[in-house]
């Protein structure tokens, strides 16, 4: 194992991509979920009381299963099967326990985080290989094909 992320072996282009398109999922599953419970906030407070959460929390569930599938993909082209798995499953075991002490508005929140915590991981194998990745995630057009860097001179030299 690599001391350091320095010292850590570089992906191929094309799984640089596939990291980058993972990630953009994942922080669409983000920013779906904020911008839906700001709009159940600012709809409480217009209502002047709170609205029902059981269509928002349901589809806070179905937007986590989305990003989880594309957490679990992210973790498993950057670290490996094992980890995916393993994640995989600490996940499910912290929904059931959630679920189990009736804490159904804290689901969203540890979904949101555990996201947000893949989404590092995507960031810094992409920043590792010199991919820089924005708010919006890694540009895919600056991921050079020949797994050099994309300001690279193909031209230059030999």
């Amino acid at each position: 194992m690599p001391e350091s992320d320095d010292d850590a072996p570089r992906l191929p282009a094309d799984v640089l991509k596939r990291v980058a398109h993972y990630q953009r999922w994942v922080i669409a599953c983000v920013l779906s979920q904020l911008t839906m419970w700001l709009g159940i906030l600012v709809l409480s407070i217009l209502n002047g009381g709170w609205v029902d959460f059981e269509v928002p929390v349901a589809l806070s569930f179905v937007v986590d299963l989305a990003g989880a599938a594309f957490a679990f993909l992210i973790y498993w082209v950057v670290r490996s099967p094992v980890w995916a798995v393993g994640a995989g499953l600490g996940v499910i075991a912290l929904v059931l326990a959630v679920l189990a002490l009736d804490l159904w508005l804290v689901a969203p929140v540890v979904g949101l985080l555990l996201l947000t915590v893949a989404n590092g991981v995507a960031t810094r194998a992409l920043g590792r290989n010199g991919v820089r990745v924005g708010f919006f995630g890694a540009d895919l057009n600056e991921i050079a094909d020949d797994g050099f860097g994309a300001d690279d001179d193909e031209d230059a030299g030999w």
